[in-house]
This record gives structure tokens, C-alpha cells and sequence, in this order.
């Protein structure tokens, strides 16, 4: 018995150092070499390294906030920054999570700079010195308030790499149009309306992401593009595809799905190259003849259409992995299908009422997910734990993992981690956790459970840590950001939780939950008025479950009392509070 502790404690912390490196910045590993640290790129470029002000020389080449969260990344302000643009020999520069809503004109310092990063932070522009940095050829600047971009903008010709999902520009701006090496384009959620012509002009790029806006249409210059391989246009309202799709003899990947598309060109049979094709959750009745000739297609989904015919040439498609029918109007697959698919050749999804899909397959995660939701936890114990842990506690590991192996062990993991999580077996669960991000340091599910398990701890900073990188992955948004500021209301930091509320506001402005967030900030920082606004506008609001704000709200105070968090100066206020909502 003590042996086995003895290894799970030294598992333990062996994993968890492991994910320490995980905390550098996004897509860099880590060096400390002769005392002094590095970050090295994805071409093997190493950079001599600083994350606190203190530590900046004029040797530094690399700056930055080491995706996490503590006293030093609070310290930011228009001074700091400025500081910082006079190392001039910068050349990667990392901002993120800071607050900070405006650059300084100082930033044109920066002429040696190749990669920007400002993410998650409150900019609404830049500053035409921007235009200063012609050697820069990333630039991130996704979760901020961007409307707008300054002439200068456009003098940044070296750019190849250039995101800014999650922003509020409505107008697709004409500066990038001119940035004329970009290969990585990305306006995902940017409340974009229109599509200007000349987005024709970027004919290097390869990938281009315009989800989540408000498009109807596709511009014919999209043609233009011969050297895209991946355009997703999803959740807009985008009524037809143009004939020129067929110019694009490069394109790998097309997601076009939930949108209003009603019939799709025979010229998408031109896209040879083609491998994935997203078409689900729109108005389409037939399936074009062109796709039919997509001889490389691997992955065709048509879910919730209006089809009710499958042509039998479908079968054709010899490489065709995936095809995914659910929610039509199809009352009789063709005889060939259902041959393929109980061969496992082909994996055919109709509707729920037709049984999910013919023929036998792997048991995959996602049925896993699906039979959790269905019996929690109570499902996976026997089996799932027993591989995870067989695989955990094996020193010799006498079963080699390839890649994907990995990945199925370390979703294994991540569920017995939140089993463990449920049951508040927290030592368990960071192990099993710990151990999936060895395995697999991108899955943001991972990182989400565990800030939640530190929360529960109440080792706050770890949690929000933890929370920060599931954002980075893309997580669930609502879940972190309540996560997250919780965590900074227990440790009475209010001014950052009020800057984390406004940032939760910012991914979603319809989002009560994140208002209601901000109340609760508003009330424990003495702005009465505002709280009381809030809290009034959305106390009938249900916001965990079944549970309204209100009695939500009413829970939380007394947290917050037997936590001891309420200021003595608002006690008062919450009390009022507390009242006003009780009647």
C-alpha cells in the first residue's frame, strides 16, 4: 500500500510539472539554459525570453505574459507598456489577459517585431504607428472590441498570419485587403455584414475563417483565392454559393454549414482536392450532381436539410469515410449504402428514428459522452477506469502509444478525472487529469475540469490558471468566465473580476449569466446603483439550470458572508440587496 501511494504521489508530481510547460506561450516550447530562458518556435527558432518587466534587456528578444494568471500579469498599465516598447530588439511580443484597452504610440518602437500577440484584452483600435511594424508577420488579436483599423494598417505587407475572431469591426476592413503574403485569415465572429471585393487581392492565402458573422452572401472575387485549401463561412445567413467556387483547385476543406443555402452549383464537382465537405443546417433538396465527381471526398454532411433522394452514384465516391444524412426527408437508402456501411467501408448517419446508422462500428467517445449524459458517471467506472489506470500505473508501459492512442487514453483520463471530480476525489482527479495533458495538451476539457477542481480547493490561483488555458483551447466561455471570477471574488480582487465580467460580457452580449456575473462585481466593489440595475433587470432569469438569478444571487451572499469576502464598507449594501431581492 505504501508503495503505491509513494508512485501516485510521485506520478502526480511529475505530471503536474509536466503541464507547467504548457503554461509558455501558444505554440512555443520552453528552454532554461546557463540560468536564462527561451521560447522556441515551431521552426525550431529560439528566443531569449522575459516575462517580467524586471527581467527586459536590450538582448531580450522575446516578452510575455506565459498564458497564465497572477499578481504579475495585473500589474499592466499604459506606463508598463510603454516601458516596454523601448527594447526595441523585440521581436515576439505577448500582451494578453492585461485589460488593456488602447496601445501606445510607442508600440512604432517596435520595428523588429514578427509576432504580436494582444488577445483577450479590451482594444477597440490601433494606433497608426502600427504601421511601423513592417516585419511582423503574426499578428493576434482575437477577444477584444476592435471596430476599426487605421490606414496604416495596411502597411503591414510582411503579415502572413493575422486573427482577429471575437471582435465588433461589422465592416470587413479594407487595410487587409492590401496584405498581399497573408496565408491565415481569421474574422470568426466579428459581426461582420459584407464582404468587400477586393478580398480577391490575397492570393496566397490558404485559410480563411468568416463564421459567426452576419454575411448573406459570398462575393464572386472569392474565386480569386487559387490558393485557399480552407473556407469556413458557418452560422451566417448566406442564401447561395457562387458558380466561381469551382476556381478554388486548392481547397481541401468547406464548412458551410447553418446557414439558409438552398441549392449548391454543380462547379463544387470541380473541387477535386476536395476532402471534407460541411453542408449540414440549411434549406438545400438536392443533392448537385457536381458532388458526385469529388472523387477525394472523405467526410459529406447534409444533416437537417430537406432531401429526400439519394442518387445511387453516391456510392462512387470509393473514398467517401463519412456521410452524415440525419434530419432529412429520406424515407429509403440506396441498397449500395447500406452494403458499405455494414461492410465498414462507410460510416452512414440517418436519423434518430431509423436507429443512428446502419452497420456495427468501433465504440467511439462520442457514444461514450452520449451514454455519460445519459447515466453519469456511473456508466464508465468498470471499464474506463480500469484502462486509464492500467495504462497510468504501468511503468513499463508494456502497450505503445501512437498519436491516437494517445488521444483515446487521454480521453479515457479526462473522464475518470471527472468522475472523480463529481465524487470530490480531487487528489484522483488531478492525477487522471494530469496525465491526459501529457498526453494530449490541446483538449481544453482537460484544463476546465481541473480549474474546477482547484476552485473547490480553493487554491485560486491555480484554478484560474487552469481556467485561462481552457479559454486559449477554446472552452466553454460561460463556464470558465463564471469560474473565473468567482475565483477573484474569493480572493477579494474585484477590480480584475469586473475587468474578466466585462471580457464575458464581450464574448456574448446576450449572455445574462455574464451581466449577472458583473452585478455581483459591481455590489462587492460599493457601486450600489449599478448592481442594483442589474440584479433587477435579470433576477428572473434562469441562469444555472433551473435556478433563477435571483436565487442564485441570494446563495452567493451567503458565500460570501461565511467567506468573509464582504468588504465592511458595502456590507450594508449587500444587505439592502438582499432585502430588495427577498421581495
Amino acid at each position: 500500500m505504501r508503495k503505491l501511494l509513494l508512485l501516485t504521489f510521485c506520478l502526480f508530481n511529475i505530471f503536474y510539472l509536466s503541464a507547467q510547460e504548457y503554461y509558455f506561450p501558444s505554440g512555443y516550447t520552453s528552454l532554461v539554459k546557463n540560468g536564462k530562458k527561451y521560447i522556441i518556435d515551431s521552426k525550431g527558432k529560439k528566443y531569449l525570453y522575459a516575462e517580467t518587466i524586471e527581467e527586459l534587456t536590450n538582448k531580450t528578444e522575446a516578452f510575455g505574459l506565459v498564458d497564465r494568471f497572477d499578481e504579475q500579469s495585473r500589474a499592466y498599465n499604459y506606463s508598463d507598456l510603454q516601458t516596454i516598447c523601448t527594447f526595441i530588439n523585440l521581436k515576439v511580443l505577448i500582451i494578453k489577459y492585461a485589460g488593456i484597452d488602447s496601445l501606445p504610440t510607442e508600440i512604432g518602437n517596435l520595428v523588429n517585431l514578427t509576432n504580436l500577440d494582444l488577445s483577450f484584452n479590451l482594444l477597440t483600435t490601433f494606433p497608426p504607428s502600427i504601421g511601423n511594424l513592417t516585419k511582423l508577420e503574426i499578428l493576434n488579436a482575437d477577444y477584444n472590441n476592435i471596430n476599426s483599423l487605421p490606414k496604416e494598417f495596411s502597411r503591414l505587407t510582411n503579415l502572413k498570419e493575422l486573427t482577429f475572431q471575437k471582435n465588433m469591426l461589422k465592416l470587413f476592413p479594407n487595410e487587409v485587403t492590401n496584405l498581399k503574403n497573408l496565408v491565415d485569415l481569421n474574422f470568426d465572429a466579428c459581426f461582420l455584414t459584407t464582404l468587400d471585393p477586393s478580398i480577391g487581392n490575397l492570393v496566397k492565402l490558404e485559410n480563411l475563417d468568416l463564421s459567426g458573422n452576419y454575411l448573406t452572401s459570398i462575393v464572386p472575387e472569392l474565386g480569386s483565392l487559387i490558393s485557399l485549401k480552407t473556407f469556413f463561412c458557418g452560422f451566417n445567413k448566406i442564401d447561395s454559393i457562387p458558380k466561381k467556387i469551382g476556381r478554388l483547385k486548392n481547397l481541401e476543406r468547406l464548412g458551410c454549414s447553418m446557414n439558409a443555402i438552398k441549392v449548391i452549383p454543380n462547379e463544387i464537382g470541380e473541387l477535386q482536392k476536395l476532402e471534407d465537405l460541411y453542408l449540414d443546417n440549411n434549406k438545400i433538396e438536392k443533392i448537385p450532381n457536381g458532388i458526385l465527381h469529388l472523387e477525394n471526398l472523405k467526410t459529406l454532411d447534409l444533416s437537417k436539410n430537406k432531401i429526400s433522394f439519394i442518387p445511387t452514384e453516391i456510392c462512387l465516391l470509393r473514398n467517401l469515410e463519412s456521410f452524415n444524412m440525419r434530419e432529412n426527408k429520406i424515407t429509403e437508402f440506396p441498397e449500395c449504402i447500406k452494403q458499405k456501411s455494414l461492410n465498414k467501408k462507410m460510416y452512414t448517419y440517418i436519423g434518430v428514428q431509423k436507429g443512428g446508422f446502419y452497420g456495427e462500428r468501433d465504440w467511439t467517445f462520442h457514444d461514450a459522452q452520449h451514454k455519460f449524459n445519459q447515466s453519469y458517471y456511473s456508466f464508465y467506472k468498470p471499464d474506463r477506469e480500469r484502462i486509464a489506470w492500467k495504462y497510468l500505473l504501468d511503468e513499463k508501459r508494456k502497450f505503445p502509444l501512437n498519436r491516437e492512442d494517445s488521444e483515446i487514453v487521454a480521453k479515457s483520463l479526462i473522464y475518470v478525472g471527472q468522475y472523480y471530480e463529481y465524487r470530490t476525489n480531487t487528489e484522483k482527479g488531478i492525477i487522471c487529469l494530469s496525465k491526459a495533458i501529457s498526453l494530449a495538451p490541446n483538449n481544453y476539457e482537460t484544463w476546465q475540469i481541473l480549474g474546477t477542481i482547484y476552485k473547490r480547493k480553493k487554491e485560486y490561483d491555480k484554478a484560474i490558471i487552469n481556467y485561462k488555458r481552457a479559454l486559449v483551447l477554446g472552452g466553454d466561455f460561460k463556464k470558465i468566465y463564471e469560474g473565473i471570477v468567482s475565483c477573484l471574488l474569493f480572493q477579494r480582487n474585484f477590480s480584475q473580476a469586473e475587468i474578466e465580467s466585462k471580457a464575458f460580457i464581450a464574448t456574448n452580449t446576450y449572455s445574462e449569466n455574464a451581466y449577472f456575473s458583473l452585478a455581483q462585481v459591481f455590489l462587492l466593489q460599493g457601486k450600489y446603483e449599478q448592481a442594483k440595475e442589474l440584479f433587477l433587470k435579470y433576477k428572473d432569469s434562469h441562469i444555472d439550470g433551473g435556478w433563477t438569478a435571483k436565487r442564485v444571487a441570494l446563495e452567493r451572499f451567503k458565500e460570501f458572508k461565511t467567506a468573509g469576502i464582504i468588504p465592511k464598507e458595502v456590507q450594508t449594501d449587500v444587505k439592502n440587496m438582499r432585502t430588495l431581492l427577498e421581495k
